[in-house]
């Protein structure tokens, strides 16, 4: 809020606020012309989902198959697999 208010940041974009739902519109956030709020929900349509449902099974039969994810967040855990060690933990 300090930053915007001061002009170190040119402006924000939240999809997620903190205490959410219920969004108050005495919130104080929402006084900034330079402020978008969007619904966590924005990302939902029908297609999402069923696109989010696709992704998630094709990476199971990927590891399935023995093949590396593709979505992977923790790309140290590869070297791991690949030197076959296992139930090491970092």
């Amino acid at each position: 809020m300090e930053a915007l208010s001061q002009g170190q940041i040119s402006g924000v974009a939240l999809d997620v606020i903190e205490g959410i739902p219920p969004f108050s519109p005495e919130n104080p956030l929402s006084s900034f012309e330079n402020v978008i709020l969007s619904p966590h929900s924005a990302w939902y349509s029908e297609e999402a989902l069923m696109d989010l449902r696709k992704l998630a099974l094709e990476e199971v039969l990927r590891i399935l198959k023995g093949e590396h994810p593709r979505s992977l967040i923790n790309s140290g855990v590869l070297a791991k697999l690949d030197s076959g060690v296992e139930n090491q933990t970092a």
